[in-house]
């Protein structure tokens, strides 16, 4: 490895022997290194299951943090409630991007996912995005994709700037199944898209992740055993999930709930909207749960808003009606009011 010298800020530059350059805070460390856990399945409990000491009104501020860089998606999932939403469709404005990776860094986040409720893909400035938080210092970037638009170059690209992890959702094994579940007949593509990054990563020795997830509805529960022959040979590793009801936007799917109070979303990962709003659920698609607007407030202030607090508070006291929290976790249909409705869009489904 070779310092070639370069400054930019508060970083040095470090050049690779695969020619990646990745950026090196000179000292601004304000927490201690934290080896990644490189297992999806791991890194899943330590969200969905964290120590009890964060469960407080006020918690330390996350490690991890989610962005919606974009809440349009090229596919129409029957498990999914992006189909059916009905906020306006965007991606995150790059000087506020830039801001709050800046802010949140500084607060002690390390880890980020550039998605959400939209495909990340089709976020025009992703490259940059992941570039920009690997120069600021965070230590793992990944991103969760339905994979139509992954195309190997893009990958490479994506990799060269500072990506670790990449994830793909497919949840179908034969291209009939498929089709039924995402609505979209990319199964091939997708397949192939997985094999070419794979022979990619194995063939350069790039250290980049390669997960996949396959979401269990009654569609494509037959499949699930060759989907770990299909799928499963193509990635580093293949988790499966039941179907859930989204955050309560699915409800009238009568699923039951998979989420128990309090939800863990709440006080130990950070979640911003493609507007811009600190949304205290990763699947809030209309923005019921928005308590703060970046635009406005510092990250700091949001986290810590009197809003964000009370919402805190009805979780820890399993106190939750007339919020999308009680639909989620009792997996209703009620008719509930956001949080504040400036940020909503008025729900019709």
């Amino acid at each position: 490895m070779n310092d070639i010298n370069a400054k930019k800020e508060n970083f040095y530059a470090i050049k690779l022997k695969n020619n990646r350059i990745i950026w090196i805070d000179r000292g601004k460390i304000l927490m201690p290194d934290r080896k990644i856990i490189n297992s999806m399945k791991r890194r899943s409990q330590e969200i969905y299951h964290p120590d009890k000491d964060v469960f407080v009104p006020v918690p330390p501020f996350p490690l991890n943090m989610l962005v919606e860089v974009t809440n349009a998606c090229n596919h129409a999932c029957i498990f999914c409630a992006n189909s059916k939403m009905t906020r306006k469709k965007r991606s995150i404005e790059r000087k506020l991007l830039q801001s709050v990776l800046i802010q949140a860094y500084d607060l002690g986040t390390r880890e980020i996912g550039f998605y959400a409720t939209g495909e990340p893909l089709l976020y025009k400035d992703l490259d940059w995005a992941v570039n920009e938080a690997k120069r600021i210092g965070y230590k793992y970037i990944y991103l969760t994709t339905n994979g139509a638009f992954a195309e190997v170059e893009k990958i490479k690209t994506l990799v060269a700037v500072g990506l670790d992890s990449i994830k793909f959702s497919i949840n179908g094994a034969s291209r009939t199944c498929y089709k039924a579940v995402h609505g979209r007949d990319d199964f091939d593509k997708v397949l192939e898209n997985l094999r070419q990054i794979k022979k990619y990563r194995d063939k350069e020795k790039v250290p980049l992740r390669i997960y996949s997830t396959f979401i269990i509805t009654e569609t494509n529960r037959h499949e699930v055993d060759v989907a770990k022959e299909v799928i499963g040979a193509r990635c580093d590793e293949l988790l499966f999930f039941s179907e859930g009801n989204q955050g309560g936007y699915m409800s009238q799917r009568n699923k039951p709930a998979t989420i128990t109070l309090p939800c863990s979303l709440l006080f130990n990962r950070f979640h911003v909207t493609c507007e811009g709003y600190y949304t205290m659920c990763c699947v809030d698609f209309q923005n019921y749960l928005a308590v703060a607007d970046l635009n406005k407030v510092l990250v700091k202030d949001a986290w810590g808003s009197n809003l964000a607090v009370a919402m805190r508070k009805k979780h820890l006291a399993s106190e939750v009606s007339g919020t999308l929290c009680e639909n989620c976790v009792e997996c209703k249909s009620n008719l509930v009011k956001p949080l504040l409705s400036h940020l909503a869009t008025t729900c019709t489904f």
